[in-house]
């Protein structure tokens, strides 16, 4: 017997029983999944890149507050399958993952453009002057 298969043997009796199955699946379906997240700040906006592998333009919510928190999250449900043939491992669950950042910065919302290719996220935000209004003293 190899090192490499000796601890599948040795747990594979708890890992098949269904009660042991049903908590490592609930365990999973809870899980909020980390990604990698970079910002540059040029002249005139902010870029960022985020890492969303396997999630669709339609999973991914984008939004950046009027006090520019920029927030990015994403879910995906699991897919009902049906097998013919006995799972042996099935590992592709409900996934979600969320973010927020504060920019340095005044964000023109109106401008901001998003693409999504091969999960890399880019976010294009352009910068805004800071809106001042005067005061009058009474």
């Amino acid at each position: 017997m190899s090192l490499a298969r000796y601890p599948e043997t040795l747990f594979a009796p708890f890992l098949n029983d269904p009660f042991f199955r049903s908590l490592s699946h609930n365990a999973r379906e809870q899980w909020t999944t980390p990604f990698a997240i970079d910002v540059h700040e040029n002249k005139d906006s902010f870029e960022v890149e985020a890492e969303v592998p396997g999630f669709e333009k339609s999973q991914i919510h984008i939004e950046v507050s009027d006090n520019n928190i920029l927030t990015i999250s994403g879910q995906k449900q699991a897919e009902e399958k049906t097998h013919k043939n006995k799972i042996v491992s099935e590992r592709i669950e409900k996934q979600s993952f969320s973010r927020s950042i504060q920019l340095p910065g005044v964000i023109n919302q109106e401008g901001v453009k998003a693409t999504l290719n091969h999960g890399i996220l880019t976010l294009h935000l352009p910068k805004d002057q800071p809106k001042r209004n005067a005061i009058t003293i009474q």
